[in-house]
């Protein structure tokens, strides 16, 4: 049995994922980005890795983007 977080978040990541590919402005784009990096976040977090999706946030999300 798969968890609804999870679940949710693979979908929310995927989806998002393809919205940054087929936008043609890149502030658009840049903002799916965002909602991809914290869906892999919070997929870090429910697998028990809070280092790594604390990182995660602070580098991919804060800094890069």
């Amino acid at each position: 049995m798969i968890d609804p977080i999870f679940g949710a978040c693979a979908l929310v990541s995927l989806v998002s994922a393809v919205m940054v590919v087929t936008r043609k402005n890149p502030v658009y784009s840049a903002l799916w980005l965002m909602q991809c990096f914290l869906a892999f976040a919070v997929i870090f977090f429910s697998l028990g890795a809070t280092f790594v999706g604390a990182m995660h946030i602070l580098v991919y999300t804060g800094a890069i983007l």
